[in-house]
Formats: C-alpha cells, structure tokens, sequence
C-alpha cells in the first residue's frame, strides 16, 4: 500500500455513495435498496489510480482526496475508494 493518510473532510458526499451503489449493482445481482454503508472514511491517496494500480498501468503521480467506502448486502462486504466526487472509483480486491 501507498502512504494513505486522513482527511479533513468529515462527510461523505451523496454522489461517491451513489456511484459506489451504482457499481455494485451494474456487476452483481442485487438491488441497491438492499446495499447499506457499513464505514466510510476520509482518505488521501498515494496517486491517481487511489493506490490500486494494476500492472502495467499509469497512474498519475498526485496526492488524490477522498474516500474509501464499506457496504454491506447480507454477507456480502465490498470496500471502494473513490476521489472527492466518486468520479473516479476503484474496488479494492
């Protein structure tokens, strides 16, 4: 893992957890009324691809704010990290 430390900002906004929500119910068979946030944190990543770079990829060398997000659908867990406006979001493995 990259160098991830806290932000300032405390609230998540409605659009990271509505892109997060969209993710999960384009590429898996559930609603998103049943989809609850579990945790979501405030975070700095250590670059463009929020830490998650896959081989062979470029990643931007920026400090990127943002989030990274918990829900939860029963026994189901997934962990995303997002930028600031959940534009750019990746699922963490």
């Amino acid at each position: 893992m990259g160098q991830e430390t806290m932000n300032n900002n405390t609230e998540t906004p409605q659009a990271v957890i509505d892109a997060v929500f969209k993710d999960i119910t384009n590429n898996n068979t559930i609603n998103s009324e049943n989809l609850q946030v579990e945790q979501t944190e405030a975070k700095t990543w250590s670059d463009g691809c929020l830490g998650l770079a896959q081989p062979d990829e470029f990643c931007t060398q920026a400090l990127v704010e943002g989030w990274r997000v918990t829900v939860t659908a029963g026994e189901t867990t997934w962990v995303y990290r997002t930028d600031q406006t959940g534009q750019n979001l990746r699922k963490e493995s």
